[in-house]
């Protein structure tokens, strides 16, 4: 469930002498004790950057069990959360179906022809993926990338969700949102973006 759970894993990282880095082993259940101060220091940040990437909202149920909290809330301008997990049409989809969409976009000229393609599914799975940029804190994203086709080659398959969003990466990424040449390819009901800050 994507509001809820995500996974943390340790890359073990040996450089020699020419700074050429060698991985030594994945761990998926790495140590986030510290030993020092200058590792707590690293580990409490990515923590911190990773619960806040994450999102973790509280459910829908405690903002209503405390009426007079969400009523200060709204009046402070904060909107309740949306019990829909982002996502949801895309993973209601048949596999026949996602595959059909998968060749449409892979057949398409160029990324712009791609994202031209995008229907409220692809941009919901877009916006909340752009969400996740700007609350990425000292994390970056590697995976879907501008250059993720590189790796391609390399996966027996890539899901429709990775292709979407390869594809936005291709064609500006966030500037589709600030650049206005290329923001003409947002669909009207699309929201626009106000802040441009990262946390």
């Amino acid at each position: 469930h994507r509001s809820s759970c995500f996974e943390m894993y340790g890359f073990d990282v040996l450089m020699d002498s020419a700074m050429k880095a060698w991985l030594l082993e994945v761990n998926i259940c790495p140590s986030l004790s510290s030993g020092s101060p200058l590792d707590k220091r690293i580990k409490t940040k990515l923590v911190a950057d990773s619960l806040t990437l994450a999102g973790i909202r509280p459910p829908p149920s405690m903002w209503r069990q405390n009426r007079e909290a969400a009523q200060r809330a709204s009046r402070a301008g904060v909107m309740e959360p949306d019990s829909k997990d982002c996502g949801t049409s895309i993973n209601s989809m048949t596999q026949g179906h996602l595959e059909l969409r998968s060749g449409r976009l892979l057949a398409c000229r160029s990324a712009f022809d791609a994202v031209a393609l995008f229907d409220q599914a692809d941009w919901d799975l877009v916006l909340d993926a752009h969400d996740e940029d700007f609350r990425c804190g000292g994390l970056k994203r590697i995976y879907p990338a501008v250059d993720s086709d590189a790796y391609v080659a390399f996966q027996e398959e890539e899901s429709y969700c990775n292709i979407v969003l390869r594809k936005w990466q291709e064609a500006g990424g966030g500037e589709l949102f600030t650049n206005p040449e290329r923001s003409r390819l947002l669909p009207p009901w699309v929201p626009r973006q106000l802040c441009f800050s990262r946390t």
